[in-house]
């Protein structure tokens, strides 16, 4: 994750003073009603769609189910199952990131503070973890990756990737610069991935992990070779503004379903859908299929207390 301090942060974050956002604006964390408020709300809908997820096969990396989670070859047009089950996943990632920030922020800002965890528990270091979503509309799959999704990882893309530009080419604030650090980054990305889907409990196939996600800069590029075709030749009619930023929304939402089974399958495989990230389900109390009706997730999990022969070595046991 980036870090706090402007000296730490990507040259476009930098403030003098430190304080910074993704958009480079002063913003507050939210309030601990408003984050209370959030996190009740990212539980009802993980476990909403955890309900939708515990009656489909295809995600619980079943071998004969495997053909329709992970197809051979990544069709062109997705058929409508895969359109919906790409949704789910993503969904549940998004709100896996927003309950990850949304836990952050009621810890160190409202219950920690900064006398415990220092600048972690100042309000303005906690920036939302999404940017703004019409970058979508106005960049295409490059604003879907480099602005709106979170940036978790930037700080460690960011100087091999550089470092691959200069190394490699002689103006490295050119178009070739920018597309090999592009490049750089989306593999780098894939191999930290990868190395998540190896260490999952089911059968994952990191590679698939992999292929999607240096994918997405074959995607960027395609879309960018042709936005400047089009500029290369006056003599093409260009869209109108309205019906460009619409090409851009359709192009990214396509190439991320025709991609994702990649992700979706290996993932499926490895059992992370079938993980739990909240211990009670307020769902299966009123009858939706859960692996417990009496709501409570974690009970079977035989989580302990383990007490070592030095502090270092206690904690909870699987």
């Amino acid at each position: 994750m980036r870090g706090l301090h402007w000296s730490l942060s990507s040259t476009s974050d930098s403030h003098k003073t430190g304080k910074h956002t993704r958009a480079g604006q002063h913003q507050n964390a939210p309030s601990v009603g408003k984050s209370l408020l959030r996190l009740l709300l990212i539980l009802v809908a993980i476990d909403g769609l955890k309900a939708i997820i515990a009656v489909d096969p295809r995600f619980w990396g079943r071998t004969e189910a495997e053909s329709q989670v992970d197809p051979p070859s990544l069709a062109l047009f997705p058929p409508p199952e895969q359109i919906y089950r790409s949704i789910t996943a993503f969904l549940v990632i998004y709100l896996a990131v927003q309950l990850v920030t949304t836990c952050g922020i009621l810890l160190f800002v409202h219950t920690l503070g900064p006398s415990v965890v220092g600048t972690w528990g100042l309000s303005w270091t906690h920036a939302p973890a999404f940017g703004d979503l019409s970058t979508i509309a106005t960049r295409g799959l490059r604003g879907f990756w480099g602005i709106w999704w979170h940036q978790f990882f930037r700080l460690t893309l960011e100087p091999p990737s550089s470092a691959a530009a200069r190394l490699f080419v002689s103006d490295d604030k050119g178009s070739a610069a920018k597309a090999l650090r592009m490049v750089t980054a989306f593999f780098l990305s894939g191999a930290i991935h990868a190395c998540g889907s190896y260490t999952m409990w089911g059968a994952s196939q990191p590679r698939k992990t992999f292929y999607f996600f240096a994918l997405q800069s074959a995607g960027i590029i395609v879309q960018t070779a042709v936005a400047r075709a089009y500029e290369a030749y006056p003599m093409v009619a260009r869209p109108s503004p309205p019906i460009c930023r619409l090409v851009n929304v359709f192009f990214t939402v396509h190439w991320l379903l025709i991609t994702s089974p990649l992700l979706v399958g290996d993932y499926a495989r490895g059992g992370l859908w079938l993980a739990e990230p909240m211990p009670f389900s307020p769902l299966a109390l009123v009858g939706f299929p859960r692996r417990s009706s009496t709501g409570l997730l974690w009970a079977d999990l035989g989580i302990s207390w383990y007490w070592g022969d030095r502090w270092w070595q206690s904690g909870l046991a699987l």
